[in-house]
C-alpha cells in the first residue's frame, strides 16, 4: 500500500509546479567533448578540473548544460554517455570542492566499473532546485530528481544507480544491475543480513568515539534507534527495515515516481528532518515494490572499521592521505562490492585516500585473483616451503 502524502503538488519545487511530471522540463543548450580537460565557470566560482583524457581510450568525457525555459542551467559531466548506453550511475556533486573530493578519491574507481560493464556515468554539478525550498532541502535531496531529467533527453536509459560520492567500488564488484527487478527499486539493509551483530556495532562505534574522539559522545544518541525507532521520531509510518539512501536502484518505470516522492515533502517536514531525505525515501520506497540487495553492495565503513579495525580509531583525524588506512580499505574491497564512506565524523575521512596504489587495484592482482576460481592447478609436492627473498608488490 503505498503512503499518501496530502501535500504532494501544493510544494513543488518552481521547475515541477503545475507541471505533468513526464513533461519535458529542460532542454539541452549544449554539449562540449572534453579532450584532455574541462572548465566550467558559474557565477561567481570557478570550477576548473583538470582529468586527463590523452592516454586513457576507455572513457568520452562530456560536458553537458541543461537549461530550463526561464534560463536556469544545469550541468551534467558524463562518461561513456553514448546514445547506446543503458544503464547509467548517477551522482550529484554541487560545487568545486565536492566534485574535487570525488574525482580524486571515488571517480577512479567508477571509471574502472563502468568500461568493465559497459555503463554510463553522469555527475550532476548544480542543484536543480531554487529559492526557499533549496534551503530547506539540500543537495542530497536533488538526487530523486536526476533520474527524471535524464530520461527527458536521454530516452535510450532503462535504469540507473544513485550513488552519493563517498562510495567507491571495488574491480571485483558484479554489475549490481543485474540484481534489479523490473519495477522494483533496490536498496540495501542498514539492519539485517549483515557480517556482523548491527545492534552490538553501533554500540561500540559509541564506545569508540568516546574513547579516542571525544570525552561526551553519548552512548544512547539516535546512533543506537532501530528502524522502528527512527520512522516513529520522524513520525513516519513504521518499518521493520531501514536503508542508507547512498546507493537506490531504479528502472525508468519508476523515474517519475521518485521525483514524486521529492515533491511529496514539505519544506517544513524536509527541515524537521535528522537525516535529511534518508527517512522520506525509506517510507517511500518501503511502501512500494523493493529488493533487498546483499550488503556486499553497499558495506558502510563506519560498520567495517568499528567491527574489524578499531585501531584504526586510534589515528583520530590522521587517516586521510595515510597509507596504512588505504591498504586497510582496499583489503576491505576484496570482499565487498560497494564501500560507502557515510557520515560526518572522523572515520568517514579515511575516503579521503588514493587507492589505485594499493594492491588491490594492481592490474595483475586483478589477473590472478579473477583465475582463483576458474584455473584450479593440481596439487605438486614442493617439500618444505621457505620464503627465498622479500617479493614487493606487482612482483606477480
Amino acid at each position: 500500500m503505498q503512503t499518501d502524502y496530502p501535500e504532494a503538488k501544493e510544494n513543488l519545487s518552481p521547475h515541477l509546479r503545475g507541471r505533468d511530471l513526464v513533461t519535458p522540463m529542460f532542454s539541452i543548450q549544449s554539449t562540449i567533448r572534453l579532450e584532455r580537460s574541462f572548465a566550467v565557470r558559474r557565477g561567481q566560482g570557478n570550477l576548473s578540473n583538470e582529468i586527463s583524457n590523452g592516454n586513457d581510450k576507455r572513457c568520452d568525457y562530456q560536458l553537458i548544460s541543461v537549461v530550463d525555459e526561464n534560463g536556469m542551467a544545469v550541468d551534467l559531466f558524463t562518461v561513456n554517455l553514448s546514445p547506446s548506453v543503458q544503464d547509467v550511475i548517477v551522482t550529484s556533486a554541487v560545487g568545486n570542492e565536492y566534485f574535487e573530493r570525488w574525482k580524486a578519491f571515488s571517480f577512479p574507481t567508477w571509471k574502472r566499473y563502468a568500461h568493465e560493464h559497459q555503463l554510463g556515468i553522469v555527475v550532476v554539478l548544480n542543484r536543480l532546485i531554487v529559492g526557499p525550498e533549496s534551503i530547506a532541502k539540500n543537495a542530497s535531496w536533488d538526487k530523486l530528481l536526476a533520474p527524471l531529467l535524464l530520461s527527458q533527453h536521454f530516452p535510450k536509459i532503462e535504469r540507473v544507480a544513485l550513488l552519493d560520492t563517498d562510495v567507491v567500488i571495488s574491480p571485483f564488484a558484479p554489475n549490481l544491475f543485474d540484481l534489479s527487478e523490473p519495477g522494483s527499486y533496490s536498496v540495501v539493509s542498514q539492519e539485517r543480513g549483515l557480517p556482523f551483530p548491527i545492534r552490538e556495532v553501533r554500540q561500540r562505534i559509541a564506545l569508540l568515539r568516546q574513547w579516542f574522539y571525544d570525552d561526551d559522545y553519548p552512548q544512547n544518541s539516535i546512533l543506537q534507534a532501530t528502524a522502528e525507532e527512527v520512522f516513529s521520531l520522524q513520525g513516519l509510518p513504521a518499518h521493520p527495515d531501514y536503508f542508507c539512501a547512498g546507493l537506490i536502484v531504479l528502472d525508468s518505470s519508476l523515474f517519475e515516481d521518485l521525483a514524486n516522492c521529492h515533491a511529496s515533502i514539505s519544506s517544513d517536514r524536509a527541515q524537521s528532518s535528522f537525516a535529511w531525505e534518508e527517512p522520506f525515501v525509506n517510507d517511500w520506497i518501503q511502501s512500494r515494490n523493493h529488493i533487498w540487495m546483499p550488503y556486499e553492495y553497499q558495506a558502510i565503513w563506519l560498520f567495517e572499521m568499528a567491527w574489524y579495525y578499531p585501531h584504526l580509531y586510534g589515528l583520530v583525524s590522521n587517516v586521510p592521505g595515510n597509507r596504512a588506512v588505504a591498504d586497510v580499505i582496499g583489503s576491505v574491497m576484496l570482499n565487498r562490492f560497494f564501500l560507502h564512506f557515510a557520515g560526518s565524523w572522523f572515520e568517514a575521512d579515511a575516503w579521503k585516500n588514493i587507492l589505485s596504489d594499493t594492491f588491490v587495484f594492481d592490474a595483475k592482482f586483478i589477473s590472478r585473483m579473477s583465475k582463483l576460481n576458474s584455473d584450479p592447478k593440481p596439487v605438486e609436492s614442493f617439500g618444505k616451503i621457505a620464503p627465498s627473498r622479500k617479493r614487493g608488490g606487482g612482483a606477480l
